[in-house]
C-alpha cells in the first residue's frame, strides 16, 4: 500500500501528492532567523495532514471535524500493487466513508474492507485489525511520539505486544494462548472472590468447617419433613368453619352495635316518663294574687277547660311512652339473647379452629421443607463449586506452566529470526551512535499477566539529548522493512524530529534516502523549517548542499504562516484535533 494523494471539495484545501521514494513536506515562517516566541510553525497544517489521512482510513467519527469542517469533503487516493483505491469521506454528522464508490454506512464493516485490502492474510485474531496496524506506519497523535512501541492511544500490553509480534513476524498463537489462559483464570479468581464474599461458604471454602456434614444434616431433615408432611392430614372443613367464624364474629358486632342504640333509646323514654308535668286553675289564681289581681270569671271558666285538656294530653304522652319503653325492652330481650346465642356459637367454632389450627401448621411445615430444599440445593452447588474450583485451578496451573515451556520452546527455536531483527534493528541505531550499545530482543514474560514477551529495544543514553526520538525511528524503521506486511509506506511527523540533535536529524534523512533508493517503498515526513537550516554548522558545506538539494527535489508540499491561505486549509481555522 502507497499513498497517492489528499485532497479536498474546498477550493482553498493544498492538495498533498505523494510519490514513491522520499516526500518532505515543509513547514515555512516568514522570518525563520528571528526567535519569536509569539512565531511558531505550528498552525500551517502538518500535523492535520497525518489526522486527516487517518479519517480516511477509518478512525472514529470526529465531532471537531463535524463542528468546524462541516461541508467539507476529503478523498484520499492509494495503489495497491498496479491496483488504485479511492476512499471519500465528509465531515458531515455522520461521517459515513465511501471505498471505490461503495458507501459503507458502518465503520466497521469498512474498515473490515481495507483490512482484506492491505492486510488479505492477516489471521481472525481479536486485536488484530486495519486500524491497530495502520497505526504502526503513521503515528497518530503527539502522545504516540514519546515511546518506540506507543503507537496507539492507551493501548493494552497484550494488543501492543500481539500488533508488534504480528509485524515483526513473529507467532502470534502462543502469544494468544497465554492471553486466554489468563482471562480464563481471571475468570476463576472472580468466582474465588464470590466465595469470599459469602460468609456462610467462606467457611467451608476455607476449610474451618467441612460442608459435606451440613449437606448429611440437610439430607436428614429433608427425609423427615417430608414423611411428615405425606402424614399430615388437613381437615375437610376447616375453611368452611373459618369462613363461618369470620362471618359470626362480624355479626356479633352488628348485634353489640344495635344494643347500644336500643339501651339509649329505652333510657331516654324511662326519663321522659318520670318527668310530671301539670299546671291547674290553682297554680293560675295563685298567680294572680301575687300580682295583687282579682281573676276574671270568664279566665277561670277558659283555665278550667285548658286544665282539663292538659289533663288528657299528659295520659296520652304517658300512654305513648309506655308503648315506647315496652317496644324497646322486648327488641333488648330479643338482642341479649341472639348476642348470647351468638357468643356461645362463635365460642365453639373459635376453640375447634384453636385445638385443630391445621391449615396453619400444614402451612409452616411446608414452608420450613422449601427452605430445606433450597438451603440443600445452594450447599450442594457450593460443594461442587469448590471441587471445580479446584479441579479448573489444577489445569490452568497445568497451563500456565505447559505455556511457558511452549514460550521458552519457541524462543529458543527462533534465535536465527531474533538475531535477524537484532542485526536489523542495530543496522539503524548505529548509524546514529556508532559507539552506544544498542538493540532489540525479545525476551520470554513468564509473570502473570497476558504477555507472553518483551519486545524490549533500547539504546543507552540519556533520554534527553534526544535518543529517545532516534530510538523510535530505528524502531519504526525496522518494523517497516522487516516485511510482515504489504504497508509500502512510513510517515513521520515533524514531532519526531523536534528534539533530535541536528546530527541525528541528518543522519534520520539520509537513512530514509538509502531505503527509498529504487523507489519501491516511500517514506513520508513534515518537517519545520527551521529543523533544516539548524544541521548547516554541524555538517560539511558540501553534504549540507546535497541535504537541501535532495530536500527541494523531493518536496511535495510547502505551508507557510505568512497569511492563511498558504495554510493547508487555506483559511484560518483552529481545529484542536490532537485533545
Amino acid at each position: 500500500m502507497q499513498l497517492i494523494c489528499l485532497s479536498c471539495n474546498q477550493p482553498g484545501f493544498h492538495t498533498v501528492n505523494f510519490k514513491s521514494g522520499l516526500n518532505f513536506i515543509i513547514g515555512e515562517r516568514t522570518n525563520p532567523t528571528v526567535k519569536d516566541p509569539k512565531d511558531s510553525y505550528n498552525g500551517v497544517g502538518k500535523s492535520l495532514i497525518v489526522e486527516l489521512i487517518h479519517f480516511c482510513l477509518g478512525s472514529t467519527k470526529n465531532k471537531v471535524f463535524a463542528e468546524k469542517l462541516n461541508g467539507y469533503e476529503f478523498t484520499l487516493k492509494f495503489k495497491i500493487g498496479l491496483s488504485e483505491h479511492i476512499i471519500i469521506r465528509g465531515c458531515n454528522d455522520d461521517q459515513t466513508p465511501v471505498l471505490d464508490n461503495k458507501k459503507y454506512n458502518k465503520l466497521t464493516d469498512f474498515t473490515k474492507e481495507l483490512e482484506k485490502l492491505v492486510f488479505p492474510t492477516l489471521p481472525n485474531v481479536s486485536g488484530l485489525s486495519f486500524r491497530s496496524l495502520i497505526s504502526r506506519f503513521i503515528r497518530r497523535h503527539k502522545k504516540n511520539y514519546t515511546s518506540y512501541n506507543g503507537f496507539v492511544t492507551n493501548e493494552q500490553p497484550y494488543n501492543q505486544l500481539l500488533n508488534n509480534s504480528y509485524l515483526l513476524g513473529l507467532e502470534i498463537s502462543i502469544a494468544e494462548m497465554k492471553m486466554k489462559i489468563k482471562e480464563s483464570s481471571a475468570v476463576l479468581t472472580s468466582a474465588k472472590k464470590s466465595l469470599h464474599s459469602d460468609k456462610l461458604l467462606l467457611e467451608y471454602f476455607k476449610g474451618i468447617k467441612d460442608i459435606k456434614f451440613q449437606i448429611a444434616e440437610l439430607k436428614e431433615k429433608k427425609t423427615v419433613l417430608e414423611k411428615r408432611l405425606n402424614d399430615f392430614k388437613v381437615a375437610e372443613n376447616y375453611t368452611e368453619i373459618q369462613v363461618k367464624a369470620n362471618e359470626l364474629s362480624t355479626l356479633k358486632k352488628k348485634l353489640i352495635n344495635d344494643k347500644y342504640f336500643v339501651e339509649h333509646n329505652l333510657e331516654k323514654a324511662r326519663m321522659s316518663s318520670d318527668k310530671n308535668i301539670t299546671l291547674s286553675v290553682n297554680d293560675i289564681q295563685k298567680m294572680y294574687l301575687e300580682a295583687k289581681q282579682v281573676m276574671p270569671e270568664v279566665v277561670i271558666r277558659e283555665a278550667l277547660e285548658v286544665e282539663e285538656f292538659h289533663k288528657n294530653l299528659v295520659i296520652n304522652r304517658n300512654n305513648t311512652l309506655a308503648r315506647q319503653i315496652l317496644k324497646y325492652e322486648t327488641e333488648l330481650n330479643a338482642l341479649n339473647s341472639e348476642i348470647n346465642t351468638t357468643t356461645i356459637e362463635l365460642d365453639r367454632l373459635m376453640k375447634y379452629l384453636k385445638d385443630h389450627g391445621a391449615l396453619e401448621e400444614y402451612i409452616a411445615l411446608s414452608n420450613s421443607y422449601s427452605k430445606t430444599l433450597e438451603q440443600l440445593s445452594k450447599f450442594n452447588d457450593y460443594n461442587k463449586l469448590i471441587d471445580d474450583y479446584e479441579v479448573e485451578l489444577s489445569k490452568k496451573k497445568k497451563e500456565n506452566e505447559d505455556n511457558k515451556i511452549a514460550i521458552k520452546k519457541y524462543l529458543g527455536e527462533t534465535t536465527h529470526q531474533q538475531d535477524r531483527l537484532m542485526l536489523k534493528f542495530k543496522s539503524f541505531s548505529k548509524q546514529f551512535y556508532e559507539n552506544k550499545t544498542s538493540g532489540l530482543s525479545i525476551n520470554g514474560n513468564y509473570k502473570n499477566n497476558k504477555v507472553a514477551w518483551d519486545i524490549h529495544a533500547d539504546i543507552e543514553g540519556d533520554s534527553s539529548d534526544g535518543i529517545n526520538e532516534v530510538l523510535i525511528f530505528c524502531y519504526d524503521m525496522t518494523v517497516f522493512t522487516v516485511g510482515n506486511h504489504s504497508i509500502k509506506f512510513l510517515f513521520h511527523d515533524s514531532r519526531l524530529f523536534s528534539n533530535m540533535d541536528p546530527r541525528q536529524v541528518f543522519t534520520a534523512i539520509r537513512l530514509a534516502h538509502e531505503l527509498t533508493k529504487d523507489n519501491s517503498v516511500q517514506y513520508i515526513s513534515s518537517w519545520n523549517e527551521d529543523m533544516l537550516i539548524s544541521i548547516k554548522d554541524m555538517v560539511s558545506q558540501q553534504d549540507f548542499d546535497n541535504l537541501m538539494t535532495l530536500v527541494q527535489k523531493n518536496t511535495m508540499l510547502t505551508l507557510q504562516d505568512d497569511k492563511d491561505e498558504n495554510k493547508l486549509l487555506g483559511v484560518k481555522l483552529d481545529i484542536p484535533y490532537d485533545k
